[in-house]
């Protein structure tokens, strides 16, 4: 009688054990996001004035970008409520958080600032004349969408001691929904604000002198 249990059994635990992994299986795949700027949204071509307006130009280097550590992971962060954030385990981004805003906002200030030359490259091969740090506080959305970038932005000059100019951001964006993909959009427009905001402020400020030609 307990051979015949078993033998029963035997194929009965296989084939659940064969089942379990088939729901493992079925688990859905992470979807990833990036954010884009507004060059990339207005599909703009600026390639072909590139040589005429090299001349004269004076540059802006996009420098540090400092993000929370909560925020440093693969996953998209929420805050469900003022104490508690949740990871959004499948929703996830195509690169490193502090990369991915370093690159968006330097192609946010290239469309911006046509007066300077905008780079973003960590050993840039030309002098730099002026230096742009970020340090974000906060940039997220909420379970309904709002996001919220809160940041402290400083220029420095070459060779100051002190800051050029030093300003708080703070800028709300409302997404469509609260799906991944809607609340990623509107992280891009909330931080094509943030440009804007900076660009204005450097237009206002009084002229950096550009770096001398130099000689034999």
């Amino acid at each position: 009688m307990n051979g015949a249990i078993t033998r029963i059994a035997g194929p009965a635990l296989v084939l659940a054990a064969l089942a379990g992994l088939g729901a493992c299986s079925s688990t859905a795949p992470p979807r990833f996001y990036t954010l884009s700027s507004t060059r990339q949204v207005a599909n703009a071509d600026t390639a072909s004035d590139t040589g005429v307006r090299e001349a004269g130009l004076s540059t802006l280097l996009v420098g540090a970008v400092e993000i929370p550590q909560m925020l440093d992971r693969p996953q998209l962060v929420r805050r469900s409520a003022v104490n508690r954030i949740d990871v959004v385990e499948y929703d996830r981004w195509s690169e490193p958080l502090d990369a991915m805003i370093r690159r968006t906002l330097a192609e946010d200030l290239a469309v911006l600032v046509p007066k300077s030359r905008v780079l973003a490259s960590t050993l840039p091969a030309v002098p730099i004349d002026q230096t742009l740090v970020v340090e974000i506080a906060c940039f997220e959305a909420d379970n309904a969408g709002m996001v919220t970038l809160e940041a402290q932005w400083f220029v420095l000059a070459e060779r100051a001691s002190v800051p050029r100019l030093s300003r708080r951001a703070t800028i709300a964006e409302t997404a469509a929904s609260g799906e991944g993909e809607a609340v990623v959009a509107a992280m891009s427009r909330a931080l094509a604000k943030f440009a804007r905001e900076v660009a204005n402020a450097l237009a206002a400020a009084p002229p950096t002198p550009l770096r001398p030609p130099r000689t034999g």
